[in-house]
């Protein structure tokens, strides 16, 4: 069941969280440090795992290099279980019974080689047990950072602020994907087929833990609303602390009129699949924004917030910057941001405003200088007739803003222009002991692995780098590469930066350009900078693509157990269906 996603998680939640020093008696400044903390997140901050032995899998090899490949991707401790299992048959031949003097030497050995490696280590007082009543969930290999991402996001608007990933462990070095804890949980271990790239996808886990453990939780409140009108009597009314609209797909006219010669703002409703966080401090307030559905939207946010001007941080990123469209309005602020499918932002507010570089209109809404107005209630309010709503006036389906006199505005996120397709004829080298072809193969075409009238490639699983070389030329640069690229609009550089697209990524990609690592793409839009790495004239593009397990599995479970490749203790599911896998595309340079 594709469709389907089950995560097993450790959840854990604080209510305040001074960060590594303070206490919740104190009031500390936290916008000082928060950037470093975004940039370099300390322990608290780092996920951490299960650790499970199973009864008579265990060895001082194994547990170096889990221990290795924890500290390598960025988790910050393990919680060590050891759990008998009498069911399966015997995977390893070593038998280190619990609670012998071996495994007491284990336990000390684990010990001293994580504190060597600067990880933490909690261990649970009493035994597991697995048996097969318990091994019935199958599943299907297929999970990775992006499809795992909603369901983390989700767990983060609920208040979650740390996460113990399910599971990892396995004693052999020469058995793939290995040991897991039968067929329940994530199979998140140093021989997850991903593993290595799967790094981006904890950076982005650390920097979500830092903000989200900042200050305490704020949640909706109800306010003393008054009398009713109608009835006469007191009431109690709901004040939202963060509300989400987005424009319909049809039209209404600010008068009401449907002549197309009066002035048309798009019809706002309750922007369904957004979920988030709020979290406060003294001069802070940090929301943390999730859009859950898989397609590209415009969100309207009104936040209970006033008085700060508001900054957007990505955390698949690391980059924060400042929306250009924003507005204060009734103790609120007012601004549209632009999410991906399965998007993510926070946006902080910690700089006061100040009455430097802002303007009352004539409804005496706070606006920034540039003109750029959202009105909390949807009606028209401009200085320098630019028609925006809180919904940011959503136009066109290229997610531009488009206002009353024609002119572009952003949406708070980066405006990109595709200014060169690459070729569609690739080199493709697969690795041949994960039982890929022999030599590299030439793709004429992108095209999707499972496809393949190539068993070697159909049943693929692991990584495979496109090569293509291409030329660059700076000044005939502009959109779809034809002329120069415009001037820069907003005063912030972003004309002279450039980003890869990489179309449709089956699952995740590294990509180096020009022997510099310019970054992992794993979650959409599959993009990365490439600003400093490109060069004019001839420029050589590696793209390394990791899939998941499934196919590969898939493709062994109908051959002999001697010309296997994978082994494993977990059952998998089946279904005769392969996952599409590579990079399909197209690949493209934007500005």
């Amino acid at each position: 069941m594709r469709g389907r996603v089950v995560i097993f998680l450790l959840l854990l939640t604080g209510g305040r969280i001074w960060g590594q020093t303070g206490t919740s008696g104190s009031v500390p400044d936290l916008s000082a440090g928060l950037e470093m903390g975004w940039q370099h997140p300390p322990a608290a901050a780092r996920p951490w795992v299960f650790w499970y032995w199973m009864d008579a899998a265990v060895s001082k090899r194994g547990i170096r290099a889990d221990l290795a490949d924890m500290k390598k991707a960025g988790i910050g401790g393990a919680y060590l279980l050891a759990v008998s299992d009498t069911v399966n048959p015997p995977f390893y031949t070593s038998v280190v019974r619990q609670q012998s003097p071996v495994w007491r030497e284990m336990v000390r050995y684990a010990m001293k080689e994580a504190d060597r490696r600067g990880l933490q280590v909690a261990m649970h007082a009493c035994d597991g047990v697995a048996s097969a009543k318990t091994k019935e969930l199958r599943l299907s290999w297929d999970e990775y950072p992006g499809r795992l991402k909603p369901l983390q996001d989700l767990n983060y608007s609920l208040g979650i602020n740390r996460m113990v990933f399910h599971v990892t462990y396995n004693p052999r070095m020469d058995r793939k994907p290995g040991m897991t804890f039968g067929g329940v949980g994530n199979f998140f271990q140093r021989d997850q087929i991903w593993w290595g790239p799967g790094k981006a996808w904890i950076d982005y886990t650390q920097r979500c833990q830092w903000l989200l453990q900042q200050g305490k939780p704020v949640a909706d409140h109800v306010v003393w609303g008054g009398a009713f009108k109608d009835e006469g009597k007191g009431g109690m009314v709901l004040e939202k602390d963060l509300i989400a609209t987005e424009s319909d797909t049809h039209w209404a006219a600010a008068s009401g009129s449907d002549t197309s010669s009066e002035i048309i703002i798009p019809a706002l409703h309750q922007a369904t699949g957004v979920v988030y966080a709020h979290r406060t401090a003294p001069g802070l307030d940090i929301y943390f924004v999730s859009n859950q559905l898989d397609t590209s939207r415009i969100i309207n946010l009104s936040l209970r917030v006033s008085g700060r001007k508001p900054e957007l941080w990505d955390a698949v990123t690391g980059e924060i910057t400042r929306p250009e469209q924003w507005s204060q309005h009734r103790k609120r602020t007012v601004l549209p941001v632009r999410l991906e499918g399965n998007g993510s932002v926070f946006v902080v507010l910690r700089k006061p405003i100040g009455r430097k570089g802002l303007h009352a209109d004539d409804n005496n809404t706070l606006v920034p200088d540039n003109g750029m107005l959202a009105t909390d209630n949807g009606t028209l309010a401009t200085d320098n007739d630019t028609l925006v709503t809180d919904n940011g006036t959503l136009a066109s389906d290229n997610d531009t803003l488009v206002t009353d006199n024609g002119t572009l505005a952003s949406a708070n996120s980066i405006a990109l222009f595709p200014v060169q397709t690459l070729g569609p004829s690739w080199s493709v080298h697969f690795d041949m002991a994960g039982g890929g072809p022999l030599a590299p193969v030439v793709f004429d075409s992108l095209q999707d692995w499972s496809r393949s009238a190539d068993s070697s490639i159909r049943y693929y699983s692991g990584t495979a780098i496109y090569t293509q070389t291409f030329e660059w030329d700076l000044t005939a640069s502009g959109h779809d590469g034809q002329g120069q690229a415009g001037p820069d609009q907003t005063g912030t550089g972003q004309s002279s930066r450039l980003w890869l697209d990489l179309g449709q990524v089956d699952n995740i990609a590294r990509v180096t350009l020009n022997g510099i690592d310019c970054g992992i793409a794993w979650t959409p839009p599959y993009r990365v900078e490439i600003s400093k790495a490109i060069k004019p004239g001839n420029n050589m593009l590696n793209i390394e693509v990791t899939n998941s397990w499934a196919n590969r599995l898939t493709g062994d479970h109908s051959l002999p157990e001697n010309k296997r490749i994978t082994r494993s203790t977990a059952p998998y599911h089946l279904d005769g269906k392969l996952l599409p896998a590579g990079l399909l595309g197209p690949v493209k340079i934007v500005r």
